[in-house]
């Protein structure tokens, strides 16, 4: 499978990197969400801690989790998900 650069994506989620914002990347199935993130975990201008979580939408009462992980402020969150509906409840 041809691996496509999203520059523009890639430079966005950079530019937010470290942000207390939970940062969310949704699209169609085989967009290249995962790809996308795969590239944002191989930028490096600084150490500090980041989550990642892929296809969220496919655990029961995510949102919980992400919330009480989000609270204690160590992380930086990045999460995808094809199903925005699943994704509001954040």
């Amino acid at each position: 499978m041809r691996h496509i650069q999203r520059n523009q994506y890639l430079n966005q989620l950079i530019h937010l990197n470290n942000t207390p914002d939970i940062k969310v990347v949704t699209g169609i199935r085989r967009s290249g969400k995962s790809m996308l993130l795969q590239d944002m975990e191989h930028y490096v201008s600084g150490v500090h801690n980041v989550l990642v979580i892929d296809e969220i939408q496919l655990c029961e009462k995510f949102e919980l989790a992400i919330n009480s992980i989000y609270s204690k402020g160590i992380y930086d969150i990045y999460i995808t998900g094809s199903n925005a509906f699943c994704l509001v409840q954040i």
